[in-house]
């Protein structure tokens, strides 16, 4: 049986395309990370996740979280992901008010 080089240079290439968007990736996200630091310090809102709607928050205050979520999905057009971390930075109108007292 003959060894074909073909197929092992393929998957040696894969592989360095792996490692390549891996460290883009990390890149990324650390630059991403920066940036957000660099929002918060000056004052400016998150960029990610824009304001909850009225409905967003009446599902918050009723602590129907899935509801939220859903309806956060829909205002934004955001993926599951992110509008549940949006949801989740979010505060609630009963923490809020705790704070607040």
């Amino acid at each position: 049986m003959a060894f074909d080089p073909i197929p092992t240079a393929a998957l040696g290439l894969l592989g360095i395309i792996l490692v390549v968007v891996a460290r883009a990736d990390r890149r990324a996200e650390k630059n991403e990370r920066r940036l957000l630091e660099l929002l918060r310090h000056f004052g400016m809102e998150d960029v990610r996740h824009p304001a909850p709607s009225d409905e967003v928050l009446a599902f918050l205050a009723k602590g129907q979280k899935t509801a939220a979520v859903r309806q956060y999905r829909q205002d934004t057009r955001l993926g599951l992901k992110a509008a549940l971390e949006a949801i989740e930075s979010f505060p609630t109108p009963a923490s809020a008010g705790a704070r607040e007292g």
